[in-house]
């Protein structure tokens, strides 16, 4: 009788508030729950999809975008987002533009610990804090 033993590897945990060392990346769908600390408005879906290969897409509000996602540790930035340019509502169309101009103010990242993504500047405030979302 042979006996096979198999090997797991395990798996990262997600970071404690904060703590970002040993977390996973940012890879995923994300949702965007707050921008610049305001929540976002209950009919419009701001979404947030970081790919392993170092691109972001998602949808502004209203738009379908895209961007580069430069990952390097605890570090994130992305690129000048490219967007389509349809008209929509006003509610829509003033939170893209919030969630645009937060892009651009983006340097790190961290995972709380209710799973959610905070997006933060330079000096650590949260720019964005996002929930688990579906893929696009």
């Amino acid at each position: 009788m042979a006996l096979t033993l198999g090997l797991a590897a395990p798996l990262p945990a997600l970071a404690q508030d904060g703590d970002t060392s040993g977390a996973a990346a940012p890879v995923g769908a994300w949702l965007v729950q707050t921008i610049e600390g305001a929540p976002t408005d209950a009919g419009v879906e701001t979404t947030l999809v970081i790919t392993p290969g170092g691109r972001a897409s998602g949808t502004g509000g209203c738009n379908r975008f895209n961007a580069e996602a430069m990952i390097d540790g605890e570090q994130i930035h992305f690129g000048q987002a490219m967007a389509t340019r349809m008209a929509c509502q006003e509610a829509a169309m003033r939170q893209e533009a919030g969630f645009f101009a937060a892009l651009s103010n983006i340097t790190a990242w961290r995972v709380l610990e209710d799973g959610r993504l905070e997006l933060t500047d330079a000096v650590g405030q949260a720019v964005l804090t996002l929930t688990r979302g579906q893929s696009a």
